[in-house]
């Protein structure tokens, strides 16, 4: 079944578009049935009630199995700073959370409170990633914490790029 608050989360669409009155022109010709919903609703009913169900797939789909937690910062457009994390469990990707660090220092600590409670985990190759995986093994030496091979890559390409 088709789900409106799916559709614009998985198009990243802002949610202005509800109330846009192209949209609700369009919905009154062609969808006269339809039950229109708010932006308000969408916020505060419909996108997390598809979060919850993601959730909970996700949940069921990765019990009982080992999995590897893989986490990534990034500044958007807006200048916030998000941190990613992501689970992978039987060739499948799962989001599992995603944190708004714009108002925290970018530090080991920060990053390694998030870190606990897990069986591996890929990062990026910043100071207070491998910083953070370290002590994380220190504390844990049953885990596995490679650097992300892709910001490997992307290190020896920028460094043979500044020699030539």
């Amino acid at each position: 079944m088709w789900s409106a608050s799916r559709a614009a989360t998985s198009c990243s669409w802002s949610t202005t578009w509800v109330e846009n009155p192209e949209w609700l022109a369009f919905c009154e010709d062609f969808l006269p049935q339809a039950i229109i919903a708010s932006h308000k609703i969408l916020t505060t009913h419909l996108i997390p009630k598809e979060v919850q169900s993601y959730q909970d797939c996700a949940i069921a789909a990765c019990h009982g199995h080992e999995a590897t937690l893989e986490c990534d910062g990034w500044s958007g457009v807006n200048h916030h700073h998000l941190l990613a994390f992501i689970i992978a469990v039987l060739c499948k990707v799962y989001t599992i959370h995603v944190a708004d660090t714009t108002n925290q220092v970018k530090n080991a600590d920060n990053l390694l409170e998030m870190l606990h409670q897990i069986v591996a985990v890929t990062s990026d190759c910043s100071g207070e990633s491998q910083s953070a995986r370290k002590r994380l093994l220190q504390e844990h030496p049953d885990l596995v914490a490679p650097d992300c091979y892709a910001h490997q890559v992307h290190n020896i390409v920028d460094i043979q790029y500044k020699n030539t």
